[in-house]
């Protein structure tokens, strides 16, 4: 064999050799995947401060996403059964009618008023999962121009 030919290969190969002799990286295996759990929000009152009761009758739970899109503003409603919502998307303003009002970012859980006027606008899209817990024929949100019996209990 060539003298010229024999010293660029032995080169090559000496250079994989030296790259096969090393380990590939390993990752250490991180384990099981574990649940987690986060509470959000959790009280004895609403966001004001106010009180909330259950309602009598047969429980019955309602679980609704709620989407509103950016500028809109919701009417004046109440709901005459205790609720907790967490904002999944966007930037929502709720105004009671007595003025006081709260800004929530996605991500924010919430602890809605009860038989109070309010009403909430859009500041960017929003999504809202709320979850009601009433009792049957009872409804979940009642409109302040509505004619619902419950009208009165809310304004």
């Amino acid at each position: 064999m060539n003298k010229w030919l024999a010293l660029p290969l032995m080169l090559a190969l000496n250079a994989c050799s030296t790259t096969m002799d090393t380990e590939p990286a390993t990752t250490p295996d991180p384990g099981p995947a574990k649940a987690s759990t986060e509470v959000l929000v959790q009280s004895t009152h609403s966001w004001d401060g106010g009180d909330f009761s259950y309602p009598d009758g047969d429980a019955q739970l309602t679980v609704v996403r709620i989407e509103i899109p950016a500028g809109v503003a919701l009417p004046m409603h109440c709901h005459p059964v205790p609720l907790a919502g967490v904002l999944t998307k966007g930037v929502l303003e709720v105004d009671k009618e007595s003025g006081e009002q709260i800004t929530l970012d996605a991500g924010d859980g919430l602890i809605e008023v009860s038989n109070q006027g309010h009403r909430g606008r859009a500041l960017e899209e929003v999504e809202i999962m709320v979850v009601y817990a009433g009792a049957e024929g009872i409804p979940v949100t009642v409109l302040k121009d509505g004619d619902s019996k419950h009208v009165a209990e809310c304004f």
